[in-house]
């Protein structure tokens, strides 16, 4: 028996465990496209990864060492991750959807090897000096699959070595590597058999992107249990679009999402097979509870990346509930509500939530500074232990359950994902013509949004379009803010520092970008701006990344063919995302009507201002990153509680 904490507690060990108890069980399902599907079974799993793990320790991978891993959502990519762990290297996985610039960023931040394919070879190529090996060209050379050990091994894995390192955004301006153990990721385990009733013949999706912590959740909790990972392309996981029909095709019983997520699926009936629903990476609102609970567990996970994916987690909650806990603390792990003076605060009072337990992460990947501000001394364990600081605000109720209540930091917590405004911040001054930038937080249709703020330099500011498309390079699409002003200098407080309530309040001036007024894509703009309740919209706004669902989408297209008389389908407002786009494709010339009989469009409703010079906007942002779901919904602000 491998018990938590103990000695042989490594994911190896585990996923070794596993395998003697269910070799021939389906360990992989890929579902390619509708109708399609290969399986693979737990015993075809352990001898692929012996074998790369092998070829891994051969180049010098092992214990301390870091490997990344690019794989597209494939089982080529689970085969890549636990060869890793079985070398005894800690992986550093990647999202292939990330734009070059930080994939090169994040290749440069101390991984020694990169397991790749064909696909990430050439996505890849020229954006690393690593040492490359072709997961593809390892399985089809003849490697041994015998079981991996110890002596194979540079030395021996222990449960305190890293398992894995995930990035999250840096007040510097450059990611955070978050080191997690094997140690962790036991404890992580336990508690999913503890709370999730997951065993052999239940299905798990695969819906996180690879690059974060909630990967890693979906992967414990089916392949450490005996259960099979689903795995399908990340266009068929989109919410309200193409997730109900891989959930229902595939039988899914095991389904991790966020609210903003679940928002975006307009029939219940899609999710009807889910018998165990985890819900985190935002406040879940009882309106949640209400709509998903009925019929199956639904629970609320929180915790940070920092305390390997989760650290507490509600009990099942009940259609009727009116306040939605984050629950009680794992086993393993302790939770702490601490005032000012790291005082404990009394049930009903809020203070800032502290971790500790063997689910704490080692620390920040060469950041001892960070780790030290962070991971703090422990005043109510044994000497020699730490804490973490979340940052984050909680209570505890009177029976002894937390409640997530906000931030006390900078940082923005935007549907689920961590934004830190000091990367943003890096980028955006990086510009060749922005003499300073800062980031704030506002509010839109859809929810928190980040605005970013920049002062020219000698030759002006580019448009905030131009911007934002330069920080699209740069950064992942979750962090581009979704416009960009310009000031004449940055506001600060009395002390000195950056005052962001002040920018946020300054709404004077947003950098312009050409637009043709009168045009046939002005009426675009304006018939989607009305359809999502907003003032304006600009031809290069992503009609989704500004709070459109599908819904929407279908609203628009009636809109469009009534007003303009043309017949466009919903799928083109889907593939072309713009309104430029959707203009493109419209094969019927414009022409404003000089006939009185024909109808020009009503008032203001679908005319943009003759003296607008610009259609300015105010929009959400599309949820990315954590989950790979769209826009959530109105009700949910930045300052909502993550399972980062």
């Amino acid at each position: 028996m491998i018990t938590a904490g103990g000695p042989d507690a490594t994911f190896p060990r585990l996923f070794a465990r596993q395998v003697e108890l269910t070799p021939h069980a389906p360990a992989v399902r890929y579902a390619p496209r509708p109708g399609v599907r290969e399986e693979f079974d737990y015993a075809w799993l352990d001898a692929q990864t012996n074998r790369v793990a092998r070829a891994l320790i051969e180049r010098g991978a092992g214990p301390e060492t870091l490997v990344a891993v690019a794989q597209p959502r494939h089982p080529d990519l689970v085969v890549g991750l636990i060869a890793v762990l079985k070398a005894g290297a800690a992986c550093v996985p990647l999202d292939l959807s990330y734009p070059p610039g930080r994939l090169a960023t994040l290749l440069a931040a101390g991984a020694g090897l990169l397991l790749t394919g064909a696909y990430g070879a050439e996505r890849l190529d020229g954006r690393h000096h690593l040492a490359t090996l072709r997961s593809d060209r390892l399985l089809a050379a003849d490697t041994s699959d015998s079981p991996v050990t110890d002596a194979d091994r540079r030395f021996p894995l222990r449960p305190t070595h890293p398992a894995y390192v995930i990035y999250t955004s840096g007040s510097t301006g450059r990611p955070k590597g978050v080191v997690t153990t094997h140690s962790g990721i036991a404890e992580l385990a336990r508690a999913q058999r503890d709370h999730l009733a997951v065993g052999p013949g239940h299905r798990v999706l695969q819906y996180a992107s690879p690059c974060f912590d909630a990967a890693i959740w979906e992967l414990c909790l089916a392949l450490l249990s005996g259960a099979t990972l689903v795995m399908a392309p990340a266009p068929d996981l989109r919410p309200g679009v193409g997730l109900g029909g891989v959930v229902t095709g595939q039988r899914i019983t095991h389904l991790t999402l966020t609210p903003s997520a679940l928002d975006l699926i307009a029939d219940a009936t899609e999710l009807d097979g889910v018998r165990t629903l985890v819900v985190a990476g935002e406040r879940v609102l009882p309106s949640v509870v209400r709509n998903w609970a009925g019929g199956r567990t639904l629970v609320n996970a929180y915790g940070p990346s920092e305390s390997t994916v989760c650290a507490t987690i509600s009990e099942a909650l009940e259609p009727e509930a009116t306040t939605v806990p984050i629950g009680r603390p794992i086993r393993g792990t302790t939770a702490y509500v601490l005032g000012e003076g790291l005082e404990e605060v009394p049930p009903g009072v809020t203070g800032e939530l502290y971790l500790a337990g063997a689910g704490l992460a080692r620390g920040y990947l060469d950041g001892p500074a960070v780790t030290a501000e962070r991971f703090v001394a422990h005043p109510y364990g044994p000497p020699g232990t730490r804490m973490y600081r979340t940052g984050d605000l909680a209570h505890w109720d009177g029976e002894g359950r937390l409640h997530f209540d906000g931030r006390t930091d900078d940082q923005i917590k935007l549907h689920g994902s961590r934004v830190e405004p000091g990367e943003i911040e890096a980028a955006l001054a990086a510009h060749p013509d922005v003499r300073a930038a800062a980031v704030s937080v506002g509010t839109g249709p859809g929810g928190g949004q980040v605005i970013g703020h920049v002062v020219a330099g000698p030759a002006g500011a580019p448009g905030s379009a131009e911007l934002r498309s330069w920080l699209a390079e740069r950064l992942p699409g979750h962090l581009v803010p979704v416009l960009v002003r310009e000031v004449a200098e940055l506001p600060l407080t009395p002390s000195g520092k950056l005052d962001r309530a002040a920018l946020d309040a300054d709404r004077s001036h947003v950098l312009p970008d050409p637009l043709e007024v009168g045009s046939r894509t002005s009426l675009l703009c304006a018939l989607a701006a009305e359809v999502l309740g907003m003032a304006e919209v600009r031809p290069d706004d992503g009609f989704f990344d500004l709070g459109g669902t599908s819904m929407d989408a279908v609203a628009l297209t009636g809109r469009i063919n009534e007003v303009l008389g043309v017949d466009v389908a919903v799928a083109t407002v889907f593939e072309q995302q713009t309104m430029a786009g959707v203009d493109r494709v419209i094969d019927q010339p414009f022409r404003r009507s000089s006939n009185p009989s024909e109808p020009e469009p009503a008032g203001g409703e679908h005319e943009l201002a003759a003296d607008s010079g610009t259609a300015r906007f105010d929009h959400s942002h599309l949820l990315r990153g954590l989950f790979p779901g769209r826009t959530p919904s109105p009700e949910r602000r930045h300052d909502e509680q993550p399972l980062r």
